[in-house]
C-alpha cells in the first residue's frame, strides 16, 4: 500500500511541475512567433516571444531585435543537433538539441550578442536587444 501510496505521489508532484513548468524546469510563457524575414534582414520584434528557427544549417531570421526584458526563443527543426556556442554565456548550451528541443531564455541584459551552432559553423544569427 505504501508504494502504491508513494507512486501516485510522485506521478501528481512530477505532472504538477511539468505543467507549471514545462518539460526542462522553465516556466511556459506566452508564444507569439515573428512573421518570416528574408535572410540578412533585420527583424524588429515588440512582442513577448522573438523566434529564431534552425534548420537546413541555417538560422532564421539571421538578424533579430529584441525589446529589453522579452523572451528569445531558439529552435532546432533539422535533423542534425544544433549546439550554441554565443559571446552571451546564457545563450551557451552545455549540449546539443535534437529536432523539436527549444532554448528560452529571457533577455535581461542589453548589448550585441552573436550566435552560432558549434557543430555547424556556417549557421551564425546577430542578437541586438535594445529598451
Amino acid at each position: 500500500m505504501r508504494v502504491l501510496t508513494l507512486i501516485i505521489l510522485a506521478f501528481t508532484a512530477g505532472w504538477f511541475t511539468n505543467t507549471l513548468y514545462g518539460k526542462y524546469g522553465q516556466q511556459a510563457v506566452s508564444r507569439v512567433i515573428p512573421p518570416p524575414a528574408a535572410s540578412g534582414k533585420t527583424l524588429q520584434q515588440s512582442a513577448f516571444v522573438t523566434e529564431i528557427i534552425y534548420e537546413n544549417g541555417t538560422f532564421k531570421p539571421d538578424n533579430v531585435t529584441i525589446k529589453l526584458g522579452n523572451y528569445l526563443s531558439v529552435t532546432n527543426r533539422s535533423d542534425s543537433l544544433m549546439w550554441l556556442n554565443s559571446n552571451n554565456p546564457l545563450l551557451s548550451t552545455s549540449r546539443g538539441y535534437a529536432r523539436s528541443e527549444q532554448l528560452r531564455i529571457r533577455m535581461d541584459s542589453e548589448g550585441q550578442y552573436s550566435l552560432e551552432n558549434k557543430l555547424n559553423l556556417k549557421a551564425k544569427a546577430r542578437i541586438t536587444v535594445e529598451k
